[in-house]
């Protein structure tokens, strides 16, 4: 201590201090004037300001080493550059006993290495700043360079190499040493090691000064050891820096905790606890700039950030309460849908398309009783003075319908033409890739410019009966679309008329205006039982199946350009104009068609016209075995005459059938024999009382309406238009195909 005291002393006999300087001259003290008392008053002043401190050092060393023994060692490194008689004494031999006994008080810091001094050992693992040009704020530690380097000075003070784990002893001879084996790395980009180029430097100057293979080889194993050692003493390092940084974000985790408590507890003693619990993603309180400070919450803290908090609160109150309100409308929608649920009934049979529920609660009257605010009550009274204006709503209703049918011609219109303009270019570039393509005959169909049907107007082309609707949804039986899906209609599959590849589609449903307006997948969507969605609104759901009421929309729909062109055929083989004829003009025809692709011949004879035995049906169910049988193929039909007619109705009557070549038909068709004259059932019946309810089910045979109608309402006996109805949409069942003869062109091959 003794030794101590008189270091101490030196050090204060070599202090040099700086002449003080002042703008004025000290006065007198006899001198009565009051200017001059102001001058040394003020002058004082200043002293005793700029010496607050400066009787430190007049203190003996044991009670300064006292005071700084409860120093952290960070705390005593930056009190070491504060001034120069505070760093004249840190960093002094004589105080290491002070940074040791700081340094033994951080928990889990590893030892200060061999060859670093115990302020450069807390430089190195607290101060936070770059090593080469200072810049704070580097946090990592290269704690195998024993250096704290910036990104940018990476570039240049790091070099990275690939480096092998074992090196011969004998190569000491030559001057192409890995001398980088010899130093402590990191860990690089692709397995490469990243040193410290004045390191690397160093070592081989000490290296190639060396005289003789075995001094060379000591100084290998020497640096071995060493980098083997500080390697080690890395990885402790690391273990505690990171431990070091969990604490930090423990304990900053903490503080957020305790300031947002704080501010939940302020908010709710000025009544926003409600409006708390109310806050939903992707708002969020404690993710509020202010309020997730690692910061102690005082009263002047609160003081000055009350304003915000204050202003997001009140924000935060007006969305629960617009959420409540909205949930209040979607409460109150079962009201309006069970007033115009009479309504409809009132007006059975269907004969035009009426809207769902979800849709008239979109009706401009009836969503600004849906929105009156929350206290007023809403019950199926409420709409009784909307009834009388529902016919000029439906009406317009009905004409949006429309609006979105002809948007789907203009968009599969100029869908098809960049389809057609993609095959040119392809034609002009790679013609033998293009002469295979197999739907470049279906665009050939989009009206040019200059042909009769591109000067109709769209509403005059959704009715004719060319224009064929499918629909995405229903075609294919699988999966969980909603309707929406933009997957093509057809599936690989073995054909009868395109190999093994030809394009079948699973199911063919050719849909028609006006009826497709009425086609249920326009207002329900499926939805999967993984679905994790938020839990629809009572006036959307149905009990019965696995889908949801959805407003109408004609998304699900497109346009079928080979079933178009099949009709097209059709009609014109039925005498009617493409230009003008629609699905009820081809309806009254009553007509019957034969599928010459279908044609077997009976006998080879000798005539150029041979009878032959193919299938025959209505128009509609031609459609569809076009679209199944011989979609990738032309269209081939023979319109049936009058007397063809009645031969195939009544073969249909008696279900008398030629067994002569039943079984090589079959074949021909790649169709079992036996669902030849299988009936098609009527699922076209709905039930009264269900409708517009959860409890609703999808159009179906009548037998099976009946016996829900039985089960369910307890009616034994029921009446047509009061108890069930036929769906709007239903098409009434063709007879099944029959087998007809009829005599065509005699073939080359016979």
């Amino acid at each position: 201590m003794e030794a101590e005291s008189s270091t101490m002393g030196a050090l204060r006999q070599t202090r040099a201090y700086k002449k003080r300087k002042s703008d004025a001259t000290i006065a007198d003290p006899e001198d009565d004037n009051d200017d001059s008392k102001e001058i040394v008053r003020k002058s004082a002043k200043k002293r005793r300001i700029a010496g607050r401190l400066a009787g430190l050092m007049d203190l003996p060393i044991d009670i300064l080493f006292e005071i700084f023994g409860h120093l952290k060692p960070f705390d005593l490194l930056r009190l070491s550059r504060m001034t120069k008689e505070f760093r004249r004494l840190l960093m002094h031999k004589s105080s290491v006993s002070v940074w040791k006994a700081a340094l033994e008080r951080i928990p889990g810091l590893p030892p200060c290495p061999p060859g670093i001094s115990e302020p450069a050992w807390v430089n190195l693992a607290f101060d936070p700043h770059c090593h080469f040009c200072f810049t704070t704020g580097v946090r990592p530690v290269e704690w195998a360079l024993r250096v704290r380097i910036c990104t940018k000075c990476a570039k240049d003070q790091i070099t990275e190499v690939y480096m092998p784990d074992v090196v011969i002893d004998e190569r000491v001879d030559t001057d192409n040493y890995p001398f980088e084996s010899l130093l402590p790395y990191r860990l690089g980009k692709r397995g490469r090691r990243g040193v410290l180029i004045t390191e690397l430097q160093k070592v081989k100057q000490q290296y190639k000064a060396l005289k003789g293979k075995d001094a060379r080889l000591a100084f290998i194993r020497e640096r071995r050891m060493l980098k083997s050692e500080i390697q080690k003493h890395a990885l402790l390092c690391s273990a505690w820096a990171r431990n070091q940084n969990f604490d930090r974000s423990h304990e900053l985790q903490q503080l957020k905790d305790e300031r947002r408590h704080a501010v939940i507890a302020r908010l709710n003693a000025l009544g926003y606890a409600e409006d708390i619990a109310g806050i939903r993603y992707p708002d969020a309180l404690e993710d509020h700039a202010l309020v997730k400070k690692p910061q102690k919450l005082t009263d002047r803290i609160w003081a000055n950030i009350k304003g915000p908090i204050i202003d997001f609160m009140e924000e935060m109150r007006t969305k629960r309460l617009a959420r409540e309100h909205a949930q209040l409308v979607l409460e109150r929608k079962p009201s309006a849908v069970a007033a115009f649920r009479d309504y409809k009934n009132s007006r059975l049979p269907v004969t035009d398309v009426m809207p769902q529920g979800l849709d008239v609660c979109d009706f401009p009257p009836v969503k600004a009783i849906l929105e009156q605010p929350s206290d007023v009550t809403i019950d199926k009274d409420s709409f009784a003075d909307i009834i009388p204006l529902l016919p000029e709503l439906i009406a317009e209703w009905r004409v949006s319908l429309d609006d979105q049918l002809t948007g789907v011609i203009k968009f599969e219109d100029r869908l098809a033409r960049i389809r057609r303009n993609e095959m040119l270019i392809a034609s002009m570039f790679a013609p033998s890739w293009a002469e295979y393509d197999d739907y470049d005959d279906v665009y050939d169909d989009v009206p040019s410019p200059q042909s009769p049907l591109a000067e109709m107007t769209l509403s005059d082309r959704l009715k004719l009966a060319t224009t064929v609707f499918s629909c995405k949804a229903c075609t294919h039986n699988d999966g969980y679309d909603d309707g929406d899906s933009s997957e093509s209609l057809y599936e690989y599959g073995l054909g009868s008329d395109g190999g093994y590849f030809s394009f079948h589609p699973v199911r063919v449903y050719p849909l028609f205006y006006p009826k497709v307006r009425g086609h249920r997948c326009l207002t329900r969507c499926k939805q999967p039982p993984w679905s994790w969605g938020p839990v629809p609104e009572p006036a959307r759901k149905l009990d019965n199946t696995q889908k949801l009421r959805r407003k109408w929309t004609a998304r699900p729909l497109k346009i079928d350009r080979r079933l178009s062109a099949c009709v097209e055929a059709l009609v014109t083989e039925a005498g009617l104009d493409p230009l003008s004829a629609t699905a009820d003009d081809m309806d009254a025809l009553d007509v019957w068609f034969a599928c010459v692709h279908c044609a077997f011949p009976l006998n080879s004879g000798k005539k150029n016209k041979i009878p032959f035995e193919t299938f025959a049906f209505k128009w509609r169910d031609a459609v569809e075995h076009q679209g199944i049988r011989h979609l990738r193929t032309d269209n081939q039909w023979k319109k049936l005459t009058a007397e063809g007619i009645e031969l195939a109705r009544q073969e249909y009557e008696t279900n008398t059938l030629s067994s002569r070549h039943n079984d090589a038909l079959s074949k021909f068709t790649d169709e079992p024999a036996a669902e030849d004259n299988a009936d098609k059932p009527d699922k076209s019946w709905l039930c009264v009382h269900c409708r517009d309810t959860p409890a609703e089910i999808d159009p179906s045979e009548f037998d099976v309406v009946k016996t829900h109608l039985a089960e369910k309402h307890d009616i034994q006996d029921p009446e047509e238009n009061r108890d069930y109805y036929k769906d709007y949409a239903a098409v009434a069942p063709s007879p099944p195909r029959c087998k007809v003869l009829i005599k065509l062109d005699k073939p080359k091959t016979y």
